[in-house]
């Protein structure tokens, strides 16, 4: 094996232009702008006059009082586009705004609770949390975040955990003492931390993304993959292949989706009975550097003990994986086979590596995000102390191999 300097920098590259709608992201962050705010907190006189007759009204016989989805109902819309009609918030045609108001005159709609949603007591920014927000897959779930919220008049505010619970516990006292209203968290550990009680019993909605937490002080809306059964999947793959000695980097055992991951390669191994061999397990860090480290190690062992194939359990460490591969000029899958919880566009610069992997949905996942955000506010006007319903959401990411 030789080294190949160009497609190194050729992945490097590529690399590179993947990172671009991070500077995007940020630079439709209010955070990261200046001048004056542009949003138009005036009424029209149409939804003035609405909301006085609904208050002159209010006084009349007793009946059980109507929410926002029974108004979307009405409308034929969704509950988001409602509370971008009544919030005057984000585009919604003349058509659809005329739908809304005749079915909240028509339902009788409290104006308590629309004088709520017009207080303007929120801060209109939401807090994202999430290991590393230059990783291309959360860089996708937040581009599919902003495209729900933003047309709703919400903007986002990102910080990167480092995958250090301390740095996470800082972020989530830093955004709920700034008010946002809402905060989206990865969480860098299973137990999750002890500051989200506090913070949910504050009123603040927190949704989980991409990892569960094992809390049970808590209830979260969570929305997540199937880690363990997609893992499994892409082990048989090649198992079914013919490969019988597989190293695994994996991402340790504090975050949940590693240690998820790694039992459903676990069931694959036992599935087919294969050994479990310990020293062909190696801890990636969830990094660049630690997939390149890791696959070092495990193709620098004895012959007769080196894997014919690696499997990576995040995209970040197989791209650090096949910057090595690449280094010691490894052909694939000739000398040792590749598979990726994750996609890897690099991996394209190989001519038939058949790099098995495992295709996510952040952007989709992202999207979901947004539009239960948006139930979620709508929602905490309508409870009045009552719990919030919990949504548990689980993507299936789907397998596909490179030619």
């Amino acid at each position: 094996m030789r080294r190949q300097p160009d497609l190194i920098g050729q992945l490097r590259l590529r690399q590179a232009e993947l990172a671009l709608p991070v500077a995007l992201l940020h630079s439709r962050n209010p955070c990261m702008q200046t001048g004056k705010a542009r949003q138009q907190l005036t009424m029209d006189s149409k939804f003035c006059t609405m909301a006085l007759k609904m208050a002159d009204g209010a006084c009349g016989t007793m009946k059980m009082k109507p929410n926002i989805k029974q108004v979307a109902q009405e409308a034929n819309v969704s509950t988001a586009t409602v509370s971008r009609v009544l919030n005057r918030s984000g585009y919604v045609s003349d058509d659809v705004v005329q739908r809304v108001y005749e079915a909240v005159e028509k339902l009788g709609y409290r104006m308590n609770a629309i004088a709520r949603s017009l207080k303007q007591d929120r801060t209109q920014t939401i807090g994202v949390i999430v290991p590393d927000i230059s990783n291309p897959y959360f860089m996708q779930l937040a581009r599919g975040l902003e495209d729900v919220v933003q047309a709703a008049g919400y903007h986002l505010i990102f910080g990167s955990s480092d995958e250090r619970a301390e740095k996470e516990d800082k972020l989530l006292e830093l955004m709920h003492g700034r008010r946002t209203d809402a905060i989206v968290l990865a969480s860098a550990s299973r137990r999750g931390s002890e500051l989200l009680e506090p913070i949910t019993r504050s009123g603040t909605p927190v949704l989980l993304i991409d990892r569960r937490i094992e809390n049970e002080g808590v209830e979260l809306d969570t929305f997540v993959e199937s880690n363990a059964k997609t893992a499994c999947a892409l082990a048989e793959k090649l198992i079914e292949d013919g490969h019988r000695s597989i190293g695994v980097i994996h991402g340790g055992k504090v975050a949940a989706t590693a240690v998820e991951r790694l039992e459903g390669v676990e069931e694959a191994f036992r599935r087919h009975g294969i050994a479990w061999r310990p020293e062909l397990a190696v801890d990636g860090k969830y990094s660049e550097e630690g997939g390149a480290a890791a696959a070092k190690r495990l193709l620098q062992m004895k012959e007769d003990r080196r894997p014919t194939a690696i499997l990576s359990l995040n995209n970040v460490m197989s791209f650090g994986a096949l910057l090595e591969l690449a280094r010691i000029g490894a052909n694939i899958p000739g000398d040792v086979a590749l598979a990726s919880f994750g996609e890897l566009p690099a991996a394209a610069l190989w001519k038939n590596s058949r790099i098995w992997a495992a295709v996510q949905k952040p952007y989709a996942m992202g999207k979901a995000v947004g539009e239960r955000l948006l139930e979620r506010f709508g929602e905490d006007e309508e409870r009045s102390g009552e719990r919030a319903r919990i949504v548990q959401e689980v993507f299936e990411p789907m397998l596909d191999r490179l030619k």
